[in-house]
């Protein structure tokens, strides 16, 4: 059996908490994330699973440590899984990540106007695993196509949209 590794991108605003600003923990939507990745592990049967960052509230270096403050510990509990830290990754990052591993050479505007996730983790689909996880990716955000996949020789990445889960 290939126990691919699982690393499970989450966005934060709208998803797991109201927004930046207030913090308040959406208890439905984060309980019925868990319960979909529960069951997405019990079908994959994963090697080691992990958790990356992937929310545009988090825009540079001081709002990862704020994230690591405020949020990250409640987040790991609330999963039993670890954030893997250099998958911690604010939109600067990102936005690096991309201008290092493709033609495309974002500025910052650039990539506020055109980077949707469903962008980004297109076009590192075929990224070195140092810049992006190898194995099944799950990217968990509210403003994604719920169910969507891109498969690769490498990765399999899906989406899953928590306010799907919820109804």
């Amino acid at each position: 059996m290939n126990r691919a590794n699982l690393t499970i991108f989450l966005d934060l605003e709208e998803t797991l908490i109201d927004d930046w600003f207030a913090g308040n923990w959406l208890p439905e939507q984060a309980d019925a994330i868990l319960d979909c990745i529960n069951s997405r592990i019990l079908e994959l049967h994963p090697g080691a699973m992990s958790l990356g960052l992937m929310s545009w509230a988090v825009e540079h270096v001081d709002d990862k440590l704020a994230f690591i403050r405020r949020f990250s510990d409640a987040i790991e509990n609330h999963f039993d899984l670890k954030f893997r830290s250099e998958f911690i990754l604010s939109v600067q990052d990102w936005r690096r990540i991309i201008n290092r591993t493709s033609i495309i050479n974002f500025s910052n505007e650039d990539f506020n106007d055109f980077a949707t996730k469903e962008n980004v983790v297109f076009w590192l689909r075929h990224a070195n695993e140092n810049l992006f996880p190898i194995g099944h990716i799950i990217l968990v955000d509210d403003t994604i196509s719920h169910g969507d996949k891109i498969v690769t020789d490498s990765r399999v990445i899906e989406f899953i949209n928590p306010k799907q889960l919820t109804g």
